[in-house]
């Protein structure tokens, strides 16, 4: 069995959301926001008369722009930082439809209450600390939905991973677990040290996770920050944007 490798003074991912603060919304991978809300509300067929759920929605920037078209949205986050951020964005866009929880993203207490869920950008999903860990945030999505629900998701991809190479010693095959750290500019223009846990999925592994959780009609896309589209999967992707249903009674 492989052994997890020990970190001088590396910080936590929680940590790292906490310290990172304004800086969040600078992060290249922020930047497509309008145009993922536009595909989003598309894909998921999404009206002003339907909740929604946001998973780890940080500075809640997909909450409140589906707030500006009229939806009513539940935004949760661990982070009290980047929910103190959401809500300024909020009250600054003038967006009153939107409101945000503090949560673990596996413990929402949320029961078929949510005509549809997203759950994007690692937020949550693939960043925890074990396949288990992860998979209680699919059940807990699963049990917010209402019957007939939809639900977006993005997973960091294995294909992508592996074609890029590089330094790989840190990643587990047997797992698809990859511990890595990197130094992030934080709130005041330090620089810090973070220690992640990644975990990488194909599309057929996500599909087989997914449907054991119990969704249906599940559909993988290639995914690219600001190039949302229903396009086929490709090596260059360094995400998977999955499209799932709860089945309907």
């Amino acid at each position: 069995m492989r052994e997890s490798k020990e970190t001088r003074d590396a910080r936590s991912l929680r940590e790292m959301f906490e310290m990172i603060g304004d800086r969040f919304l600078d992060l290249p991978f922020t930047q497509g926001t309008a145009q993922e809300v536009e595909f989003l509300v598309d894909m998921l067929e999404l009206n002003p008369r339907h909740r929604i759920l946001d998973l780890a929605c940080g500075p809640g920037r997909h909450s409140v722009g589906l707030g500006k078209l009229g939806m009513q949205v539940t935004g949760v986050d661990l982070s009290d930082r980047l929910l103190a951020l959401a809500k300024q964005t909020a009250e600054l866009e003038g967006v009153t439809t939107v409101e945000f929880v503090k949560g673990d993203a596996r413990e929402i207490p949320y029961n078929e209450e949510f005509d549809a869920a997203i759950c994007l950008c690692q937020g949550a999903f693939g960043l925890l600390e074990s396949d288990i860990e992860n998979e209680r945030v699919l059940n807990a999505i699963f049990r917010a939905l209402k019957p007939g629900g939809k639900m977006a998701l993005t997973c960091l991809s294995l294909y992508n991973l592996l074609k890029k190479g590089g330094d790989l010693s840190e990643f587990d095959p047997q797992t698809n677990m990859y511990e890595r750290e990197e130094m992030i500019q934080v709130e005041g223009g330090a620089e810090e040290l973070f220690r992640f846990h990644e975990r990488y999925y194909d599309f057929p592994g996500i599909k087989l996770l997914l449907e054991r959780t119990g969704f249906r009609h599940i559909l993988g896309f290639g995914c690219r920050a600001g190039e949302y589209s229903r396009r086929a999967i490709t090596l260059d992707d360094i995400e998977i944007l999955v499209y799932a249903e709860k089945p309907a009674r």
